[in-house]
């Protein structure tokens, strides 16, 4: 059963204050410029095609129609995203004028809001629209963290100063007993996304390595392989940001490096040959 045209509005961060958060929908921030938003869109278009989600290729057609599509509409012509950016700083300007606190529900906003600068807000929507649509039925989800940090990047621009957080005594220290360590259970699933990779599995190694971005979203080797999943799902867009975010964590990954080289060439398409291009896979992050 398809979702009902009211249910794809995003109902917190910015967009509770407007029609639509329309650059949440599309996972750009609100900085991005014509050819950027343009490019995100093209990116969508491919990842929603049905073809692409056969097991929820209604749904997805839905999200592109009902979501994406109006979003790109709106923002997209710089006249009509002109007058949606003038209309985000009045919210703004009336929030902090109004004086009430305004409280980050998500960890990404909370970091953000610790150190709230043009890139490290750029840093933390790309991060999340890496897997917006990964999962539709996180979709939403995803789309209203980008709503929240929209809201917060917007605030900051016109010079929110968030409240002091009040001093509350220390607590009692309890004992706990020691995690055990996390990089077995890393390791063995890295092995398994490789293996799925090897085995051209791609929607079994998305699975996996979906999973891993919760908890190690800082491994240069996750975000390695989920470029290279996209790259073989022929998601340009999305390989490019997943190797940018590798590259991030480790300057130095030489298989982030070939590819995102070979992305900016445009020879992807090209090769003839994608084996080379796993032959690190028994080597560290």
């Amino acid at each position: 059963m398809g979702r009902s045209p009211e249910k794809f509005r995003i109902g917190k961060g910015l967009g509770q204050y407007t029609t639509n958060d329309y650059f949440a929908a599309l996972g750009v921030p609100l900085t991005a410029d014509s050819t950027q938003i343009r490019h995100r869109y093209v990116v969508l278009a491919k990842m929603l095609h049905p073809d692409v989600c056969p097991r929820e290729a209604e749904l997805a057609c839905q999200y592109f129609a009902k979501f994406v599509n109006p979003a790109y509409t709106a923002v997209w012509p710089v006249k009509n995203r002109s007058e949606y950016q003038v209309l985000v700083r009045l919210i703004a300007k009336q929030l902090i004028k109004r004086g009430d606190p305004v409280v980050p529900l998500f960890p990404t906003t909370q970091r953000y809001a610790a150190m709230p600068t043009v890139p490290n807000y750029e840093r933390a929507v790309y991060s999340l629209a890496e897997t917006q649509y990964t999962f539709l039925e996180r979709a939403m989800a995803v789309s209203e963290q980008l709503s929240e940090l929209n809201l917060f990047y917007a605030l900051f621009a016109e010079g929110y100063v968030p409240p002091e957080p009040a001093i509350a005594p220390a607590p009692m220290p309890v004992p706990t007993v020691p995690a055990a360590p996390s990089v077995p259970a890393l390791a063995t699933s890295l092995a398994k996304a490789e293996k799925h990779l090897q085995a051209k599995e791609w929607d079994k190694a998305l699975a996996v390595l979906r999973q891993l971005l919760d908890r190690h979203n800082d491994n240069s080797r996750v975000h390695t392989l989920l470029g290279l999943v996209y790259l073989n799902k022929n998601l340009a867009g999305m390989a490019k940001v997943s190797f940018q975010q590798a590259l991030k964590f480790d300057g130095r990954n030489e298989v982030a490096l070939r590819n995102l080289e070979q992305l900016r060439q445009g020879d992807v398409d090209g090769r003839k040959d994608k084996r080379g291009f796993f032959g690190w896979l028994g080597g560290g992050s």
